[in-house]
């Protein structure tokens, strides 16, 4: 998941930047040694605080992980393009496609022609006006060229900044046609 190597990221960032303070602070600052252990001390308790918040973002990404291998239905992640970035397990078992032929796709490349323009449409109402979408049918195809029937739940995500990243959605598989 990109935003959790994003996170994993920023945290190495922090560790190096506190080893990088900690070494130039104790050669360039040698004759005040209150400030330097009071800042010693400082840069300590932040990194007990980062080594706790990196400890809670694992156990949140288990948790994750867990819930995905269980859930019935499939849940999605799509990135600020609208292109998947995460597909549950389940999907692979559903569709038949492989987490490679999904994941830098559309969700609406998998749709009937009957939904597609509706899908896109209704994506762009779902980030302009920043609501959850509940309950949406949509038809699609399998691997093997099978329709499903699923209804979607999904709401868009922001950044910090306010802007579009993404949507997060949940689908419910309704029927497969095997005819």
């Amino acid at each position: 998941m990109g935003s959790i190597d994003n996170i994993t990221n920023k945290f190495y960032d922090i560790v190096f930047k506190l080893f990088k303070i900690k070494s130039v602070l104790s050669f360039k600052y040698v004759s005040n040694l209150t400030l330097i252990g009071d800042l010693f001390q400082k840069l300590t308790i932040l990194e007990k605080e980062r080594d706790q918040l990196f400890t809670e973002l694992e156990k949140r990404e288990q948790t994750w992980s867990k819930l995905m291998l269980v859930m019935f239905d499939w849940a999605w992640i799509t990135n600020k393009d609208g292109k998947y970035s995460y597909i549950s397990p389940r999907a692979e078992e559903i569709y038949g496609f492989k987490n490679g032929d999904i994941v830098g796709k559309m969700p609406h490349e998998f749709l009937t022609d009957e939904y597609k323009e509706d899908a896109i449409k209704t994506e762009q109402y779902l980030i302009e006006s920043r609501k959850p979408l509940y309950n949406y049918v949509t038809d699609s195809y399998d691997s093997q060229g099978h329709k499903i029937r699923t209804t979607t739940n999904c709401t868009p995500l922001f950044g910090s900044d306010g802007g579009y990243i993404g949507h997060v959605g949940v689908e419910k598989i309704l029927n497969i046609d095997k005819e």
